[in-house]
């Protein structure tokens, strides 16, 4: 019965999801999931004892009624899970406690069962089998979340969590302007625009369609390679990294020209299986500069060749530009400041300077237009000079997260009265140019737009939230759920909610 509940789960999951009725289909995983975790619980922590068991059967029971009935439980989980690398989606709905019915299903089922002494070398294998099987069953019942919003000059791209279709909206008005739902562009996958052409990568591809009417303008295949899911340009060519495939035990950088034709590629001496944001290639100083391992490699844009290598000794993540310099930073925090054309160390900040760095941290670092470095100690922003290290300010203290832009950052500041706090801070000065308690949730990291004067939310993966850099103000909402805005204002003490009929 446990394997027939496992079964369940993953077929629902992986192939009825989609045809049938989503109330149906999500039910079935509930009922599936509160037969199927009490003993695989039990069995992973070792239970011996019928009190033990009892817990395992509350603990989940409670854990399914935390995430239905709190929003802020579900969100919880979500940030733990993306945390651990397991991106998931939650929606949290009280009609799912219908499925704690089948607890007393599973103890009734189970206990005989688990009480009957058994040969432990006959079940070892089926065992294992049952643990990897129930552990990957359980975490793979919700889509991956959508890629970061992309901005271009009077537009986003964006999509909702089922990533389908992807949408261009009017940044100043909120207006749908396009709706692509090509197989090529949905879904997961790294987006860049260059001249009014979306390009996507997805695995060993490359994908281009035009944001004015859709068109399919490029179509790349690579032979040997898979991308990792970076992507940056120098407005010539594409530019990816390659994860070690096939007869290629190392990375390799790529070139893609925009007529899809490959340029170069070169090997680079790391060999990581997936990069995030933190590892991702850069454009200074008219070279592509990269970290890979404890090196960063600087190569030529136009044939690949290497250009200069610096050899720190220790595993390097960020690399940024700040005015002439490249600055790196290595997994113990502390700093090392190149020379963009030459790849000479300009200075080596101390071990430390971004205190508790952590590859996947949320406090990134950031560079101004005026070579200006700007990251966290601790909860506190800093800006350094990256010329001379000499510091320029402290900025304020209890920030728990930060996006940033040349000229702004965006730092969230935790839960205010009722709802999130962000505030917007002036890399100039370190001073807020405004603090404010945003009807939006942290869950997914924003995107500062300085050039059309937005901070973009996506806070549930239903909509867009856009505000007024200058202000803090909303200035328009966009329903991803259909693409129809939505316009929110207030008249004679009443919300007044418009929506515009979806096609």
């Amino acid at each position: 019965m446990w394997w027939i509940a496992l079964a369940l789960l993953l077929l629902n999951d992986h192939l009825l999801k989609g045809w049938g009725p989503g109330w149906l289909t999500g039910k079935l995983s509930d009922v599936a999931g509160m037969v199927m975790a009490p003993a695989l619980v039990a069995v992973l922590a070792r239970v011996r004892t019928r009190p033990g068991l009892v817990r395992t059967h509350v603990g989940a029971g409670v854990a399914l009624a935390a995430i239905n009935i709190s929003e802020t439980c579900a969100r919880a989980v979500e940030g733990m899970m993306a945390t651990a690398g397991l991106p998931w989606r939650i929606w949290a709905d009280p009609t799912d406690l219908l499925a704690l019915f089948a607890l007393p299903v599973a103890w009734w089922l189970f206990v005989p069962t688990m009480e009957t002494q058994v040969d432990a070398r006959a079940t070892w294998l089926l065992e294992r089998v049952g643990l990897l099987a129930g552990a990957v069953g359980s975490m793979a019942t919700s889509m991956a979340p959508p890629e970061t919003p992309v901005v271009a000059p009077g537009r986003v791209i964006t999509q909702g969590w089922t990533s389908d279709p992807v949408y261009v909206v009017d940044t100043s008005s909120g207006d749908r302007l396009q709706k692509l739902a090509a197989p090529e562009v949905s879904g997961s996958g790294p987006r860049i625009v260059v001249d009014d052409v979306l390009y996507t990568v997805r695995g060993s591809s490359v994908y281009g369609h035009r944001l004015s009417d859709g068109a399919e303008v490029l179509d790349y295949a690579a032979d040997d390679a898979y991308f990792h899911s970076l992507v940056t340009t120098d407005e010539r060519r594409l530019l990816l990294i390659s994860a070690p495939s096939g007869g290629h035990n190392m990375e390799r950088v790529f070139a893609i020209g925009f007529d899809g034709k490959a340029q170069w590629s070169a090997a680079l001496p790391s060999d990581y299986t997936w990069r995030g944001r933190s590892t991702a290639p850069i454009v200074a100083g008219g070279l592509v500069v990269v970290t890979a391992g404890d090196e960063v490699v600087a190569l030529d844009p136009t044939g690949g060749e290497r250009q200069w290598t610096y050899k720190a000794g220790v595993p390097l993540r960020w690399v940024v530009s700040a005015g002439r310099f490249v600055t790196a930073v290595d997994e113990v925090g502390a700093l090392h400041t190149l020379d963009a054309a030459s790849g000479r160390r300009a200075w080596l900040g101390p071990e430390g300077n971004l205190a508790d760095f952590r590859w996947s941290d949320t406090k990134p670092i950031g560079t101004t237009d005026d070579g200006g470095l700007a990251f966290c100690r601790g909860d506190r922003l800093v800006a350094i000079d990256a010329s001379s290290q000499g510091l320029r300010w402290q900025g304020p203290t209890g920030i728990e997260s930060v996006t940033f832009g040349r000229k702004y950052a965006l730092a969230y500041l935790g839960d205010g009265d009722e709802n999130p706090r962000y505030g917007l801070i002036d890399l100039r000065n370190g001073e807020f140019a405004w603090v404010r308690e945003l009807d939006a949730s942290p869950s997914m990291a924003p995107v500062i737009a300085e050039q059309e004067g937005l901070v973009l939310f996506q806070p549930n993966y239903e909509e867009m939230l856009a505000f007024e850099l200058g202000s803090g103000e909303r200035r328009w909402t966009f329903d991803l759920d259909d693409g129809a805005p939505v316009i929110v204002g207030h008249a004679g003490g009443r919300v007044l909610v418009a929506r515009r009929a979806a096609e």
